[in-house]
């Protein structure tokens, strides 16, 4: 099983992380910023798009600082909308600082996305065992 399981990780890396080269910019000064537990929703000026910082990006104070300042940003985010209109970003550069990078966006998606399956593998695994004990414990059996 354990081997299965890298075959599909190892040969399948997930998806969620789009290619460089298929992203777009966005430069102007922050119009709007709304944080919530999932991480930060932003305009910037002269721009209808709502672009979208997820938590699972990392260093959410640290890009929400930036954002806050006067500074004028650029915006690295992927084309496609996600389901409430937003666009994901994955890049945010402040005038001579990389306030976070593709590369570090990334590492922090795909570390998470990593982590994901074991955990679903363990909870699934330990819901068979209970789901057992039960049906035993239901058909009067002894629960070995």
């Amino acid at each position: 099983m354990a081997l299965s399981v890298w075959l599909i990780f190892g040969l399948f890396p997930p998806r969620s992380v789009p290619d460089r080269s298929s992203l777009k910019s966005a430069t102007g000064y922050v119009s709007w910023l709304e944080a919530s537990k999932y991480g930060l929703s932003f305009g910037l000026q002269g721009q209808s798009l709502r672009f979208s910082y997820s938590a699972s990006s990392g260093e959410v104070s640290h890009v929400r600082a930036y954002l806050q300042s006067a500074a004028p940003i650029t915006v690295r985010y992927a084309a496609a909308s996600e389901d409430d209109g937003s666009v994901p970003v994955w890049g945010v550069m402040a005038p001579n600082v990389s306030v976070r990078s593709f590369d570090e966006i990334a590492e922090h998606r795909k570390r998470d996305n990593y982590l994901a399956f074991p955990l679903g593998l363990f909870f699934a695994v330990a819901a068979l065992y209970f789901i057992d004990r039960a049906w035993r414990l239901y058909e009067g059996g002894p629960a070995d």
